[in-house]
């Protein structure tokens, strides 16, 4: 392909600007990581496909926007970016794109195909930069996308065509941080990125559409804006059809100017009206209108025909019935035709072997495709497209080295005979193999078969259809089902998440088995001097003659040059000895570890999850099989021999690259995990299981990330990067703050452990109950939570500090017991539950040693509020044997509502055993007090801090409240001075404050208008207010306040003000955790009035002005209450009054020339009493606690300046603070304009 662009004489004419003096592609903003870029162009990271509103962040962690359309699928764009798929054998691309002869889909994936272009079909008009390439198959990989002419798009559509993309392949840059210039990233064709573009930027101009590249400061960039120059043409520019509601191409990048950082433009050659539709129509022949009633179709060399009638089509010719398409030459391949079939359906016959050559074959209808007797026909072509909800019967064999295309949602029931030499290649519907046996017992459906795009089915009618080492998931991969059979896999050959395999056969149960490899698999290969492809990971023999030395290397790359001669490895070869043995066990060690991305299991409700076992067998025992897309079984998975892992994944990004924090969580699913003798079976990280497990003899169990210092349970951490077979596996050792971040793995299911086995809870929420014998053992370690689900045993039970046994699961509770043969426990807590109405409790049987210290007994209390009780007996909570020191336990206090129980307990040593005992109450006080009294239990006092916080988050509207009423004077302070001002006004005001332990945060608008008349000054006004508290717990609220305000200011002497105000105060809180008041909505309504005189000193020629004053303000508050967990917190209505005075200092004109600019400054002294308003309310079933109001005495100052800006306009702005006891504002800043009519 040219590295340049071309561009006609007109567009020349009209941009002398344009210039290529480098082969740009991709620019990409200087702001935003490149990896965005290249995860957007391949669907890859959080913009896959269908994703909606994604977020773009730039580099310093600050949002650039949100993707406010459906993602769109970049999967039609070939490889390298510089065509699109537009039909299912054609793509769109450039005319100037003359160096391209093959193109491939899938970024790179394993098992793709390569396309071969068979002709171009370049425009014949000069000033149409376009051609429509023909390929010599129908693509499987991908979904057409489909075009908007250019009459269409050039109407300027913009409600319908609401927001453009593209993405590209050439070489790809990013603006330098200080956008002077740009930064190459890459050569062309490297890897594509892909963008976004503003729809306000492209303009329709007759000759191209056109777009600039924007900058991030420019109101026409977008989240993700990108450019592009020479080097990628032919790539598409698509746009989201909103009526249609699917992403269409508008056009193929044609041109570009070069700039040295942003604002280059872009030239997209319109896709020509009827283009598209004219070339595949010329084709394609015209349609088979068969009639069923009219018997078989006869399909012959010349012909098709049937009772009479006749239909041409046009293949190659005879001379390639036997020979793979891909023999015949280009201008051959497109003189073949596709051919519909588009009757009421029934029977095929071919009479002899039918080679459509680079033909589509559709069916619209239901058939039977066979070969006549004795002809034994066979059919090769382009592909075969099945409509939707049809089925077509095949009972034809293939070519060798020639692969049958399927695409379309319909049905093709592969059904012929013998072997056939050719192989499939499956893109969408289904295709069931179900071929038979020729007369010698030999069959073979397909040599091999390649699931690909995710939209295919292939269902096996039996375990010999193919062999599985030829089974293939290609790029998005497919649904392979089983349908009953058992098939065994040394490995499964996948290159992503989308390999996905199934039993959707409802009666008969389908086996799966993983193997692994032996000595066998691996080959020694030799040099080919005619062939110098190979596949990466190959051992290769040399017998050197320099050395006299048999030496074997491995094949790194695909290909390859002649060997060292040194006994060194280079980029190509490793160099691996001379020991033959050594060098297979070399390769068998890489092979041990396999990582299967794909699922297994069906998720999809409306479909049959028939049963599946999965057996997981390695010869090798070190062998490491790693599942890491999850699963949905409805069977067993049986572990043998070698480790068996099952977690989750890094998110796939482009170009391979893992981010250590960035990984998703794969749920598992069975009905039973069975673990062989000596096996191992690990939970890893990112890995939520359920399923019963059973660990025989000597199994070795771990669950959750863990660093045991024994080999066999410390945890593997596998995986593999989409696209390649490269397995990267470790052990790896996190450090406080990593093991912190990462999230536990859960466990859910009964676990069973015979002999000698073990488990190991390492970081992992464990739910189940634990059932063992013999000398088997278990450990908790430092992160480990088990929550036991009912009545367990384990014979030695090790737990590390910090471990947590909760006997008290979520829901309903029950009573349970833990029997232990040996505990070693430092630092361990147990929750256990209590039920005293019916004298049950969990309980803890320590039989034969408890070594270790400091352990925590932490009781939950099962018990209705006013439930009587008749306790008789002493309750039990731990037996262990004599010897056992008393503080090897002790109790935890818990928390209910506001308040803390400390349990009352004894330990007591009694028939050589040591027992932790909550005692029977004393009868006599039962019978006087037959209610559940706590205090019987334990010892009881209130949770300070958790009242303290609670007291200070309900103080919030004390707050806001005040705050409210500092602003009711504000413009009678301004017009005292400049009464002239008058009039509509506006301010915006942005305050932050703080008490006790929370800060504030609030944004004011106010308005009003105002009119003087003689000393008088009437007005009205109106504000809102949105703002947030936080701290121990969240406030968020939102106030809306209406009212008036009335002055009488004379000059000089006595004033007074008055204020009198409506507010509407919604406030949303979140109280600390324990409380379970979270995001509670509450409103209240508010009565406020307000009055101050004082006494205004007019001096310097009345440009001075000092006026001390006091007043008074009341307010009219109503209630409400808050439920929580066992709680209730209120708020009394209330009349609070607050009592001010203070002095008002200001200043009109400060020099000659700025006569109108006003100065003010004042402070005041707030006064408000405790006790002085809404009291608080805290219960819970044991108290109430009744608090007033803090005191809110403080000090308020301001500072301010205001001017006119012209004899109608003026503005102002002011600074305010306040400080003192309990309440204060940091600052608040007040913007504000007056303007007079």
């Amino acid at each position: 392909m040219k590295s340049f662009f071309r561009l006609r004489l007109n567009t020349l004419l009209l941009c002398t600007s344009i210039y290529y003096p480098s082969a740009y592609s991709g620019i990409m903003r200087h702001d935003i990581e490149v990896q965005d870029y290249r995860d957007f162009g391949e669907n890859l990271g959080k913009y896959s496909v269908g994703s909606m509103h994604i977020p773009v962040y730039k580099k310093d962690g600050s949002l650039s926007g949100y993707l406010d359309f459906p993602m769109p699928d970049f999967g039609m764009v070939v490889t390298t970016g510089i065509s699109t798929l537009v039909a299912p054998s054609y793509i769109a691309s450039v005319r100037h794109n003359t160096g391209y002869k093959t193109v491939s889909f899938g970024n790179g994936a394993q098992y793709a195909t390569s396309y071969k272009l068979i002709n171009r079909n370049n425009s014949t008009d000069s000033d149409i930069d376009f051609h429509l390439p023909r390929l010599s198959k129908v693509v499987t990989d991908a979904v057409p996308i489909e075009a908007v002419n250019k009459s269409e798009i050039r109407k300027g559509n913009t409600s319908r065509y609401s927001w453009y993309a593209r993405v590209g392949g050439g070489r790809q840059s990013q603006v330098n941080d200080d956008q002077t210039g740009r930064i190459v990233l890459s050569d062309a064709y490297k890897w594509v990125s892909g963008g976004t573009i503003n729809t306000a930027a492209v303009t329709f101009p007759s000759g191209t559409l056109r777009a600039p590249d924007y900058g991030p400061d420019s109101p026409l960039t977008s989240p993700l804006s990108i450019g592009s120059m020479a080097g990628d043409s032919g790539s598409p520019i698509i746009v989201y059809d909103e009526v249609d509601k699917r992403w269409k191409i508008a056009g193929v990048l044609h041109a570009g100017t070069n700039t040295d950082a942003y604002n280059s433009l872009t030239f997209w050659e319109y896709i020509p009206d009827g283009y598209i539709q004219g070339i595949t129509t010329a084709n394609t022949t015209p349609e088979v209108t068969d009639t069923v009633d009219d018997g078989v179709l006869i399909w012959g060399q010349d012909a098709i025909t049937q009772n009479g009638s006749a239909w041409s089509w046009e293949g190659l010719s005879s001379a390639y019935n036997r020979q793979a398409p891909s023999v015949a030459t280009d201008e051959e391949l497109d003189a073949t035709k596709d051919l519909h079939f588009n009757g009421t359906g029934g029977v095929i016959e071919l009479s002899a072997p039918i080679n459509l050559g680079a033909g589509k074959l559709q069916f619209s209808n239901n058939y039977t495709l066979k070969s006549a007797g004795g002809a034994e026909a066979t059919w090769a072509g382009g592909g075969v497209d099945v409509d939707a909800g049809k089925e077509v019967l095949w009972q034809v064999n293939g070519l060798s080295e020639d692969a049958l295309h399927k695409i379309g949602e319909g049905t093709l029931h592969v059904n012929a005979k013998g072997i056939n030499p050719g192989s499939l290649n499956v893109g969408a519907g289904t295709v069931v193999l179900d071929q038979q046996a020729d007369a010698a017992g030999h069959k073979q459906a397909f040599s091999s078969v390649t699931l690909v795009s995710g939209r295919p089915t292939v269902v096996l009618n039996d375990a010999d259809q193919v062999a599985t080492s030829n089974i293939n998931f290609g790029y998005r991969g497919g649904m392979l089902d089983l349908n009953g059979n058992a098939l065994n896999f040394k490995m499964i050959n996948h290159t992503d998440s989308g390999a996905t395999l199934v039993n959707h056969n409802g009666h008969e149960v389908a086996n799966l088995a993983i193997t692994g490899f032996t000595p066998e698999d691996v080959p020694f290969n030799r040099w080919d001097g005619n062939n110098n492809k190979g596949t990466p990971g190959s051992i290769y023999v040399y017998d050197n003659p320099y050395t006299k030395d048999t030496e074997y290397f491995q094949l790194n790359t695909s290909s390859y040059g002649y060997f060292p001669t040194n006994k060194s490895s280079t980029s190509t070869w490793t160099y691996l000895g001379t020991d033959p043995d050594a060098a297979v066990e070399y390769r068998l060690t890489q092979l041990d570890q396999q990582v299967f991305r794909g699922f297994l299991g069906e998720t999809d409700e409306s479909k049959n999850n028939g049963k599946m076992n999965v057996t997981i067998r390695t010869v090798r025992n070190t062998a490491l099989t790693d599942l890491t897309g999850g699963m949905n079984i409805a069977g067993n998975l049986n572990v043998g021999s070698g480790t068996v892992l099952l977690s989750g994944r890094p998110i796939a990004h482009a170009g391979g690259k893992v981010i250590e924090d960035d990984w998703s969580t794969s749920l598992f699913r069975a009905n039973q995990i069975r673990v062989d003798k000596e096996g191992v079976f690990q939970v890893g990280e990112y890995a939520s299981v359920t399923a019963d497990i059973i660990a025989d003899e000597s199994a070795r169990l771990s669950l959750g990330y863990n660093d045991s210092k024994q080999a066999d349970e410390k945890s593997w951490r596998c995986y593999s990067v989409i696209y390649r077979n490269n397995v990267t596996c470790s052990q790896p050792i996190r450090d406080t703050e990593a093991l912190a971040l990462l999230p536990a793995s859960t466990v859910t299911g009964d676990i069973q452990l015979a002999s000698n086995a073990s488990l190991y809870l390492g970081k992992v929420r464990y739910q189940g109950t634990v059932a063992s014998s013999g000398s088997s053992s278990m450990t908790l370690d430092p992160n480990a939570y088990w929550e036991m689900m009912g009545n367990s045993n384990v014979s030695s039970l090790r737990a590390e500090s910090g471990a947590l046994l909760s006997m008290v699961p979520m829901g309903r509770w029950s009573a349970k017991t833990l029997e232990i043969d040996s505990l070693d426990a430092s630092g361990l807590t147990i929750s256990m539950g209590i039920k005293p109405s019916m004298a049950e409790n969990d309980r803890l049987l320590i039989k034969k040693s408890a070594t270790g210290s400091s352990n925590l007994l932490d009781m939950a209390l099962m018990v209705d509020a006013g439930q009587q009780v008749i306790l008789k007996q002493d309750l039990v909570i731990v037996d262990a044997p004599v010897g056992t020191t008393h503080d090897y336990f002790t109790f935890a206090s818990t928390f209910s509502g506001f308040s803390i129980y400390t349990p009352k307990y004894q330990v007591k040593d009694e028939s050589d055993r040591v027992l932790w005992i909550l005692e029977k109450n004393n009868e006599n006080e039962l019978d006087k007090e037959p209610t559940f009294n706590p205090d019987k239990w334990f010892t009881v006092q209130d949770n300070q801090p958790l009242i303290q916080s609670t007291r200070a988050m309900m103080a919030s509207r004390q707050y806001i409240f005040s705050e409210a009423l500092t602003q009711l004077y504000d413009r009678s302070n301004l017009l005292r001075i400049a009464p002239q001002n008058n009039g509509e006004w506006v301010t915006v005001e942005h305050s932050k404050g703080r008490f006790f332990d929370l800060s504030t945060n609030q944004q004011t608008l106010n308005v009003g208008w105002d009119e003087k008349s003689d000393m008088q000054i009437f007005g009205i006004s109106a504000s809102y207010t949105q703002g947030q508290v936080k701290g121990n717990g969240k406030e968020n609220h939102h106030l809306a306040t209406a009212g008036v305000y009335y002055s009488w200011q004379p000059r000089e002497g006595w004033f007074v003000d008055t204020a009198s105000h409506y507010m509407y105060l919604n406030q949303e809180l979140t109280l600390d955790p324990m409380l379970g008041v979270n995001g509670a909505t509450r409103d209240t309504h508010i009565l406020a009035g307000s009055a101050r005189t004082g006494y205004q000193f007019s001096l310097a020629d009345d440009t001075l002005l000092i006026s001390p004053y006091i007043g008074v303000s009341v307010g009219v508050l109503s209630g409400y209450s808050l439920k929580g967990n066992d709680v209730v917190v209120s708020l009394s209505s209330a009349t609070p009054y607050y009592g001010t005075n203070g002095i008002l200092v200001q200043k009109k004109g400060l020099w000659q020339g700025y006569k109108n600019i006003t100065l003010t400054a004042g402070i005041e002294y707030q006064y408000s009493p405790e006790g002085n308003g809404s009291r608080i309310t805290l219960s819970d079933h044991r108290a109430n606690h009744q608090y007033a109001p803090w005191f809110d005495n403080r000090y308020n100052t301001h500072l301010g300046i205001e001017g006119s800006l012209n004899r109608n306009l003026s503005a102002s702005v002011k600074v305010k603070n306040s400080f003192g006891r309990t309440f204060k504002t940091d600052y608040s800043g007040i913007i504000g304009i007056n303007y007079r009519f």
